[in-house]
C-alpha cells in the first residue's frame, strides 16, 4: 500500500472507531494542587494502567489542573516534573497535560472546551472537599477516595464514583469501569448537576464566615 493511502486508511479506521465508540476521546481532569497529599501521583499511576488496559477503547487525554508545588522527593523539581519523570512512560507522555490552576470561574468553560467527562480528586487526606463540589457544580462526575470529608455529600454511583483511599489498584478499577460506561457517566453527571446550591461552598456556610476574603481562599485548585 502506498504510504499516503496507508495513512488515509489508518486515519479512516480511527475516525470510524471513534464514531462507533463514544468514550474513545473522553478526557479526564485531575483537579487540585499538585502536591503529595492531594495524590496526583496516585492518579497518574492509575491512569497509565487504564490507558494500557483500554488501549483499543480509549485514546483520551488527562489534564492536571492546579498549582504546581515542589516535589516531595526532590524539592528542586516541580511535582509535575516528578510525575512526568517517574510515573508516565515515554510513549504516553503526549496524553498527559499540566495546565496550571483553573479557577472556579473558568472550570465550566474549561471542562466543555476540553471534553472533560470525569474529574479525579485522589487526595490521600482531605478535611475540606470544596474542589469536589466545584466540579459537581458544573456537572462533572467526580472520582473520589472514601474519606470522612466526603461523607454525606457524595454517594458511589449516585452522584460520584468512589475508590479505596490511596489505592492505585482500586482507582484503576473504578476508572476503567467508569470510562467504558458512557451511560453511567451521564447518570452520575445528571444527579451531580441536579443538586441545587448557590455556590460550591454551600456545605460549609455554617462553619465559615462567608466574607468574600474568606471564600476567595477556598479555591482549592490554585
Amino acid at each position: 500500500i502506498p504510504p499516503t493511502l496507508g495513512t488515509m486508511l489508518v486515519c479512516g479506521a480511527i475516525h470510524h472507531a471513534a464514531q462507533n465508540n463514544p468514550v474513545m476521546n473522553h478526557n479526564v481532569l485531575v483537579y487540585g494542587k499538585l502536591q503529595r497529599v492531594k495524590g496526583p501521583d496516585i492518579a497518574a499511576r492509575a491512569l497509565v494502567r487504564v490507558m494500557r488496559d483500554l488501549a483499543d477503547e480509549w485514546s483520551g487525554s488527562v489534564f492536571f489542573a492546579g498549582d504546581d508545588m515542589s516535589c516531595d522527593v526532590d524539592p528542586t523539581m516541580s511535582m509535575s516534573a516528578c510525575i512526568r519523570s517517574s510515573e508516565i512512560p515515554s510513549d504516553l507522555q503526549v496524553r498527559f497535560r499540566f495546565v496550571g490552576r483553573v479557577g472556579r470561574g473558568k472550570l465550566g468553560k474549561f471542562a466543555t472546551n476540553q471534553r472533560i467527562r470525569l474529574a479525579v480528586l485522589p487526595s490521600r487526606y482531605e478535611t475540606f472537599c470544596l474542589a469536589a463540589h466545584e466540579a459537581a457544580y458544573f456537572g462533572i462526575p467526580v472520582v473520589l477516595p472514601r474519606l470522612p470529608a466526603y461523607e454525606g455529600y457524595f454517594v458511589d454511583r449516585v452522584n460520584s464514583f468512589t475508590f479505596v483511599s490511596s489505592s492505585v489498584d482500586d482507582l484503576t478499577r473504578v476508572l476503567r469501569s467508569a470510562i467504558t460506561d458512557d451511560g453511567m457517566i451521564d447518570r452520575v453527571a445528571n444527579v451531580a448537576h441536579s443538586i441545587s446550591y448557590p455556590d460550591p461552598a454551600w456545605g460549609y456556610r455554617i462553619l465559615f464566615n462567608r466574607d468574600a476574603r474568606v471564600t476567595h481562599s477556598f479555591h482549592t485548585a490554585r
